[in-house]
């Protein structure tokens, strides 16, 4: 985590932007700030995950 890392906000958490988010947060290079889904249930399950 150093000063270079890039901040991410992330819309829709479907079954790529869930693959996305996966590797966003794998990725030392990557901060996954914010995500968002019109699902209220997709939204809920991968806050849980992140």
């Amino acid at each position: 985590m150093g000063k270079n890392q890039i901040n991410v906000a992330l819309l829709g958490l479907g079954r790529i932007g869930q693959m996305h988010a996966e590797n966003l947060t794998n990725h030392k290079s990557f901060k996954l700030n914010y995500t968002f889904d019109i699902s209220k249930k997709l939204a809920k399950k991968n806050f849980k995950k992140i």
